[in-house]
């Protein structure tokens, strides 16, 4: 509600990735478009902070070193700021941000993921209560058995059902908010290059590819693909893990 994802679509990245709110980017044959957040509303946004009755709200914002992350986090510093949340920005190299997400030691923690073709590579390892990167110390009961079916579910339909159930849990409770997609751009030449399958997770496929000439060109079409994963500050998503101090693991 406080976030406008579109605005920041073109601000940081200059129009170059799909704003989104879940796990699942609507390339995947498993997005389901009536799992979705508030829309952009600053009022209702301020209204919502001024009724938490907490003072002068601060939270940390940890963000690996690098241009576009740190551009990303001053523009949701200044987004937040704008109903009332200070958000101060942790600038921290990579390694050291993972050693401390994996230790809990921060409040919130700016990072992305590169995404899975198939939704359980999006969703359980990050919210699951025993899942093998759920940094913040997230669980929930309900969401735990929906994922443990989903995982047994022996048909599309009730993987479907399931997902859908999870993701609006996820969304109700955000341990993790997601921001956006990113948009692979993959060149290749159609009348050349054969057994190239492209699928939402920014992973290229080379292992049946062949050329039909001995002349490899670039340039004859344009494959694209939008990454199937997250984003808080979010998955080819960007997401935001969030409330890691209060419940470490």
């Amino acid at each position: 509600m406080a976030i406008d994802r579109k605005a920041m679509n073109t601000v940081v990245f200059g129009g170059t990735v799909l704003p989104g709110c879940t796990p699942l980017s609507p390339s995947s044959v498993w997005y389901d478009a009536s799992v979705r957040v508030h829309a952009y509303n600053v009022a209702q946004a301020t209204k919502l902070v001024q009724e938490s009755g907490i003072s002068n709200p601060t939270v940390h914002l940890m963000v690996p070193v690098g241009t576009v992350a740190l551009r990303q986090a001053q523009f949701l510093q200044a987004q937040e700021k704008a109903v009332g949340i200070n958000v101060v920005i942790d600038s921290t190299d990579f390694v050291t941000s993972l050693s401390k997400a994996d230790a809990g030691t921060y409040e919130t923690f700016q990072i992305g993921w590169s995404g899975r073709v198939d939704p359980d590579g999006n969703i359980f390892q990050f919210v699951h209560t025993l899942g093998s990167q759920n940094d913040s110390g997230y669980t929930n009961a309900r969401l735990d058995l929906i994922l443990n079916n989903a995982r047994k579910a022996a048909t599309d339909k009730a993987r479907q059902t399931l997902y859908r159930a999870a993701q609006k849990l996820i969304l109700a409770d955000r341990p993790l908010i997601y921001l956006y997609h990113p948009v692979t751009t993959s060149t290749a030449s159609r009348r050349r290059l054969t057994g190239v399958t492209m699928y939402p997770d920014t992973l290229i496929r080379v292992a049946f590819a062949a050329c039909t000439s001995s002349h490899t060109a670039m340039g004859g079409f344009l494959l694209r693909k939008v990454g199937a994963a997250l984003s808080s500050l979010l998955l080819a998503s960007m997401l935001v893990f969030v409330g890691a101090a209060c419940n470490p693991r």
